[in-house]
């Protein structure tokens, strides 16, 4: 499931060339199958939510962008980037949604007064002064144009009833609360008795072309896959969903959306994402009491833990990643140890501290290993202060998971990490994945 490795990244090193990574850890997604099913409430995470984030850039109508854009050009897509080379991003990308408008009302207002400073410019030092930052006050007065229409959308989803009800199903799901009236809002997400999910007919016109049954799947398979997300939330953290309602919603499921997703539900059973409460399984109350995964009360504005970014929950896999970052607990042989390989300079052995197996054993069960790459001794000379770690999630991460790790490496001084991964995600493209309709466009 996890693994740590001493430099692995680079077999040639010597006194003068020192590794370029310091750790590797590798987490596999099955040991945090729960993350991926949550609403992300940090700024970067909606976007995906609301926009869908593609090669660090979002598609934007035009007006979003350019608030000159004439009648006709409004509804125009441009694929607009989000990077940290726009200096506001930066700043709001890992904050939680709670906080993004005041921080942009203090740039807005910044904006505003730099503006306004020219009214009262009168000697040539203070004009000199003022042409001095007015670029790039005009590079921020557009980059919070942008950011202030993104928020607006993403902060009209946030406060819609709808979505305010599916915030309060997670976070009651997370804290082991009301199960029952949880089970009865997924059921309530399913079309009424009678309803077929198909696209009204119309005539096509030339510049639509005509809608083809893969259209027609891909219209109603985001709301099947919503159905599923919530259905695997509370099978995962209620230890099962009750036979009953697990056979109705498969049914309903099949019916209402469609055949094709049997393969999709077929495999979340293998993944054990949707499983009976028969199955043999470690309580979801247990991994929140041994990792503190639910904290009460988190500061949203100036968070110092993890939990911000789901405003209460902290991801299990960054609680892992914290666990494997605890200068406390170096690798450890004992006398259970064994040594499983020994290859191109590397010992590997399995398990990795008695006291961080025994909280992985609790999260998945899934095997452990550690591997020290031999290396002569670095010169201190030119050897780094930090540590640098190289995180890489093995079958996808979320936004929310990797404001997460920036936030664990401010925590940890000294500490410079790295997040690799197969595929950002969220809950609609997690389960998406295992359509093979979609894996193959």
């Amino acid at each position: 499931m996890a693994g740590e490795s001493q430099n692995p990244l680079k077999m040639e090193t010597s006194k003068d060339n020192p590794p370029e990574i310091d750790r590797l850890i590798l987490l596999d997604r099955e040991c945090d199958l729960v993350t991926p099913c949550l609403s992300q409430l940090v700024y970067e995470g909606m976007i995906d939510e609301v926009f869908g984030i593609a090669n660090s850039s979002v598609q934007l109508t035009l007006d979003m962008v350019d608030a000159k854009a004439t009648e006709e050009g409004k509804k125009k897509l441009v694929r607009t980037p989000l990077s940290s080379n726009d200096a506001l991003f930066k700043e709001l990308r890992d904050a939680n949604l709670s906080v993004v408008g005041p921080k942009l009302q203090k740039k807005a207002e910044f904006v505003t007064a730099t503006y306004d400073r020219r009214h009262n410019a009168k000697t040539m030092k203070e004009l000199k002064e003022l042409m001095g930052c007015i670029q790039e006050v005009q590079i921020l007065h557009h980059s919070v144009t942008i950011h202030t229409n993104i928020a607006e959308k993403v902060l009209t989803m946030a406060k819609d009833p709808k979505f305010r009800s599916r915030l309060d199903c997670e976070q009651a799901l997370l804290s082991s609360t009301d199960k029952k009236k949880c089970l009865k809002y997924i059921e309530t997400l399913l079309p009424p008795p009678g309803a077929q999910q198909t696209i009204q007919k119309k005539q096509p016109t030339k510049a639509e072309p005509k809608s083809s049954i893969a259209d027609i799947i891909e219209s109603n398979k985001f709301e099947a896959f919503d159905i599923l997300r919530y259905a695997c939330l509370y099978s995962l953290t209620c230890d099962g969903l009750p036979h009953n309602a697990l056979e109705y919603l498969k049914r309903e499921i099949l019916q209402k959306f469609g055949f094709h997703l049997y393969s999709v539900i077929d495999q979340l059973f293998d993944l054990g994402m949707l499983k009976n409460p028969e199955q043999p399984t470690i309580p979801w109350s247990v991994l929140c009491e041994e990792f503190n995964l639910v904290v009460e009360e988190v500061e949203e504005n100036s968070p110092t833990d993890i939990a911000y970014v789901y405003s209460g929950y902290a991801p299990l896999s960054c609680r892992l990643i914290e666990k494997a970052l605890d200068v406390r607990c170096p690798f450890r042989r004992t006398e259970e140890t064994k040594l499983l390989k020994s290859t191109g300079g590397y010992d590997i052995y399995q398990g990795w501290h008695p006291e961080i197996d025994s909280l992985l054993n609790i999260a998945s069960g899934g095997p452990t290993f550690h591997s020290t790459q031999a290396h002569t001794a670095r010169n201190t000379k030119s050897a780094r202060k930090d540590t640098v770690v190289l995180l890489f999630f093995v079958g996808g991460c979320t936004y929310a998971e990797i404001s997460a790790c920036r936030l664990i490496e401010k925590l940890h001084p000294g500490i410079r990490i790295m997040v690799a991964t197969t595929k950002i995600i969220s809950g609609k493209s997690f389960l998406n994945a295992f359509d093979p309709l979609s894996r193959h466009k």
